[in-house]
């Protein structure tokens, strides 16, 4: 099981929208920021942000518990 925390959406001085988000799982985790357009911000729901969120945990996770080839020359 995976619990995730979300911020509240800070506008940047560029005009996007940074939604801040931490991950866990008990022995990884994930500190990141969803970085929208204020349109692209505004056209979704909650559901696509924890979507997101999800989609991002699966990604690096997959990525930080792959097995890796360790090959020797000796």
């Amino acid at each position: 099981m995976v619990d995730f925390t979300t911020q509240d959406p800070v506008t940047l001085e560029d005009g996007s929208i940074s939604i801040r988000f931490q991950a866990t799982n008990g022995a990884y985790i994930l500190n990141d920021a969803l970085v929208l357009t204020a349109d692209a911000f505004a056209a979704m729901s909650q559901a696509d942000v924890d979507a997101e969120t999800q989609r991002r945990w699966d990604n690096w996770f997959a990525i930080i518990t792959a097995s890796s080839e360790v090959t020797s020359d000796g």
